[in-house]
């Protein structure tokens, strides 16, 4: 939150900020505090501007504790003491976490999570770009809508450097809402796709950078049928130009997920698959020309069948989207930080496993 308001001076720093005020008995929710001017978070050194955290359920948690004179070490820490980020939630809460996106939904650098739960509520995850997260912000509490969304993700299609969220439904209309980090999700989107039979069939669907654009704005979808497709230059209301990386075939109906990213390093992104045998393959360098060359980073194995949801971003702030995100059938997430071509990298537990 800010404000933007002169006559704010020395010993301002600090003060409440309140919501539904009540002049007559003196109650009201306090949601902020002010930043003040040179640690308020603004970069543009502009002293007529505040900023303010918005207060949500760490702050009331943080509350309670103080309250109850409880110390740190009798909760659960921010960080493991590995140093590992926690997101809030236990294990048995992320298992209802059915789709996740990244992408630099705030305009900060690096990126965001969103997820999308199965009673469809829609939150999003700040990355601090330490490798770590921010508290949470709701963009929609639970809803019967959005229990619909089949496949998610992120990319620059609205041209404005702010990344924006791509749906496809459970009838086959795709819709796109832009610059979700601002907006949010409280309104109707564009319709890319109108409800159709033959895009129920998009089973996965990953944004990246594999052409000649410098942003996000390609689509690689994986149909039921095995069949691979490149979208290029896609933009609101338009896929762009279509290609077919594969056609139809046997053994692309067993990639069960796909993400995209920066692992090899390369100008172009890479599509990282898991199988349905646990099998995990990078294809580096996939362009307009066809698949990219597969690099084995796991072999078939039982663990990674259990690999539920994956997403990939830039949540370590080192200017590449390379940090894998995998949220595990039984609700464990975890990040694999500096992921390479033919390598996980270093791993980091986000939600702890329920003993």
């Amino acid at each position: 939150m800010r404000m933007t308001c002169t006559g704010f001076y020395g010993g301002v720093s600090g003060g409440p900020w309140i919501e539904d005020y009540n002049s007559t008995n003196g109650t009201g929710k306090v949601i902020g505090n002010t930043g003040g001017y040179h640690g308020g978070g603004n970069d543009a050194n502009d002293a007529w501007v505040t900023y303010s955290p918005i207060y949500g359920k760490d702050a009331q948690d943080l509350f309670a504790d103080a309250a109850a004179h409880r110390k740190v070490d009798d909760n659960k820490p921010p960080y493991q003491p590995s140093g590992d980020p926690w997101l809030p939630g236990a294990a048995t809460t992320w298992q209802h976490a059915n789709l996740m996106a990244s992408g630099d939904f705030r305009q900060t650098g690096h990126s965001d999570m969103i997820v999308v739960w199965s009673d469809g509520e829609v939150t999003l995850y700040p990355g601090n770009g330490h490798g770590g997260y921010d508290p949470e912000r709701q963009l929609l509490p639970k809803n019967s809508t959005w229990k619909n969304a089949k496949t998610i993700t992120a990319g620059d299609f609205t041209g404005s450097n702010q990344f924006d969220l791509l749906v496809r439904w459970v009838d086959g209309e795709v819709t796109l809402y832009g610059d979700v980090g601002s907006k949010g999700l409280d309104w109707a989107g564009t319709q890319m796709i109108k409800p159709n039979d033959l895009w129920k069939n998009a089973t996965q669907i990953a944004a990246g950078r594999f052409a000649a654009s410098k942003y996000v704005t390609d689509l690689i979808v994986r149909w039921v049928d095995g069949e691979l497709t490149l979208y290029t230059s896609v933009s609101a209301g338009t896929f762009g130009q279509e290609h077919q990386l594969k056609p139809k075939n046997d053994t692309w109906r067993n990639a069960t997920l796909l993400t995209a990213g920066e692992f090899s390093g390369n100008q172009k992104w890479d599509l990282m698959v898991r199988w349905t045998d646990g099998e995990l393959d990078n294809y580096v360098g996939t362009t307009t020309s066809g698949l990219g060359g597969e690099h084995r980073i796991l072999d078939p194995n039982g663990l990674w069948k259990h690999d539920a949801a994956m997403t990939t971003g830039d949540f370590t702030g080192n200017g590449r989207t390379d940090d894998l995100v995998i949220r595990w059938s039984d609700g464990e997430t975890t990040m694999y930080a500096d992921t390479l071509a033919n390598q996980l990298g270093t791993e980091h537990m986000l939600v702890a496993a329920t003993s």
